[in-house]
């Protein structure tokens, strides 16, 4: 599956993407809003968005992404500040799909993951299903 991933933080870019080569799905990391919403174009099955990114934050492009028609199915995850009750009450009005707090476990990262990369199948087979096609 393709995964998206915008992260500043050198740690958890290693981390998550560690996590991701070895359950081997296809990767591609920016490092800013700007770059982020472009890279959309490419089609990710999942965005995992870090939420303080530069040039537009990550509750700015998880709006973004979820408003655009071509996207609005595509499952989002923000990476979030654990004791910012700002970011968390942002969190409710972005879209986000499901969040992930610092610091980062490397058990709940994969597991969450895995739960994401299974509902985006399930919406993908749900799009494609002949039943809904014949409405």
């Amino acid at each position: 599956m393709k995964i998206l991933l915008a992260q500043t933080d050198i740690a958890n870019l290693k981390m998550i993407s560690s996590i991701l080569f070895s359950e081997e799905h296809e990767l591609n990391s920016v490092s800013d809003g700007i770059e982020l919403l472009i890279a959309m174009q490419e089609n990710p099955d999942l965005v995992i968005v870090d939420a303080n990114l530069p040039e537009i934050n990550g509750y700015e492009c998880c709006r973004l992404i979820k408003h655009d028609e071509r996207n609005r199915h595509t499952l989002v995850v923000l990476l979030m500040p654990t004791q910012d009750f700002v970011a968390w009450t942002r969190l409710s009005g972005c879209g986000a799909d499901d969040f992930l707090k610092h610091p980062l476990s490397p058990h709940v990262v994969k597991t969450k993951i895995k739960l994401l990369l299974r509902l985006s199948e399930l919406h993908q087979q749900l799009r494609q299903s002949p039943l809904r096609n014949k409405r």
